[in-house]
């Protein structure tokens, strides 16, 4: 009975997660109106490192004892996950509808896959046809036909595409540090080393802060991203990778685009077109079936 309630609680818990990751699109992009995306990104950035360092000290964590080789391998994925994943979502979310980035990150795992097979993983006949099915899903939501190329929609897609590479490639590449360090340490590491560059490149755009006029409603969205979004999702999220295992855990992520799509509709207005709901099958469809090979082999 225990170990039933337990699965129940981490079941609930990543619901939980769905819904915040979920809401945190259209929440972002509210504020972006009223703040630049790089400011948005360094402040929120900063109340997530603040927060993943006391989860980290608070749970007993201590400095990584770790090779010289291991900190810098950390380092450069942390530029690719942390920075560089960071500055093209948030000019691309800038761009285009909460909807569509939404659906257009759920295909990070076809660029998880292409990296890991460059390195040697084996792909099944079954991942490829997933593969091919995902990249299709994702061709119809990022170049819609009412969507003129070079328009700020689609250099808004084609920018959280680039974002869906750099976190597939972060994903790929985090796998050999992941097994040796707990997942809240690593998140506050890399958070912690790429910070300084975010607040390089949004300097001259913090004003705001520096003046104290930033509206309510976006340090509203700035906690909620910072702290629920990039912070205590995330711990919520390791409860379940503990008691459920990784591929029941991963299952659950296909639910974020779905409620994303929702919440941009009823919040923002967004129209949920053709080309979403066929690209977001096929995205979802084949990330699926690329899990479902992956299981099996």
């Amino acid at each position: 009975m225990r170990i039933r309630e337990e699965r129940w609680t981490a079941e609930l818990a990543l619901l939980v997660v769905c819904l915040i990751w979920g809401c945190n699109f259209a929440i972002m992009k509210t504020a972006l109106a009223d703040l630049h995306p790089f400011a948005f990104n360094t402040i929120r950035l900063t109340l997530s490192a603040v927060f993943l360092g006391a989860v980290h000290y608070g749970g007993g964590g201590h400095r990584l004892e770790l090779s010289r080789r291991s900190w810098i391998h950390m380092f450069f994925i942390g530029l690719i996950g942390y920075f560089g994943y960071q500055v093209f979502f948030m000019t691309g979310l800038a761009r285009t509808e909460s909807g569509n980035t939404a659906l257009i990150l759920s295909s990070s795992p076809i660029f998880t896959a292409l990296i890991g097979f460059m390195l040697g993983e084996r792909l099944r006949r079954l991942a490829w046809i997933g593969l091919a099915v995902a990249i299709a899903g994702t061709a119809v939501i990022s170049l819609q036909e009412d969507l003129e190329f070079g328009s700020r929609a689609t250099t808004g897609n084609i920018l959280i595409l680039c974002a869906s590479c750099a976190w597939g490639s972060y994903t790929a590449l985090v796998r050999g540090l992941a097994e040796r360090v707990p997942a809240a340490t690593l998140a506050f590491y890399t958070t912690a080393m790429t910070l300084p560059f975010h607040w390089i490149i949004s300097f001259d755009k913090l004003g705001p802060l520096w003046s104290g006029s930033i509206p309510l409603h976006v340090w509203g969205s700035i906690v909620y991203s910072g702290l629920l979004g990039t912070g205590y999702a995330y711990v919520l999220w390791n409860i379940g990778l503990k008691k459920l295992g990784a591929s029941h855990t991963a299952g659950f992520i296909n639910l974020v685009p779905v409620i994303a799509l929702a919440v941009g509709w009823l919040a923002l207005g967004e129209p949920i077109t053709a080309f979403q709901i066929a690209g977001g099958a096929l995205v979802l469809g084949g990330v699926w079936t690329m899990h479902r090979a992956r299981v099996k082999s």
